[in-house]
């Protein structure tokens, strides 16, 4: 399991400017399912630090879930 730290955060996206995400909004993330193996979503972020991917262009549904991502990669 993945705790959200407590805060927010601000990131500088290229089309929308500066968004802040606020920490209490983030749930905690499950990211090993029960038979050990990753979830899609920490599963993602290691294959992006592996493939030293800098940056992604995703579509607006993303921006939901960015926070969560960026925490995982930082914290991964």
């Amino acid at each position: 399991m993945f705790k959200v730290p407590r805060g927010q955060t601000t990131v500088s996206d290229l089309i929308h400017g500066k968004i802040t995400f606020a920490h209490k909004d983030i749930d905690d993330q499950v990211l090993l399912k029960s038979d050990g193996y990753p979830t899609y979503h920490l599963a993602n972020v290691i294959d992006d630090h592996f493939m030293k991917i800098s940056h992604v262009i995703r579509g607006e549904v993303y921006l939901i879930v960015f926070q969560e991502y960026k925490d995982r990669f930082r914290n991964g």
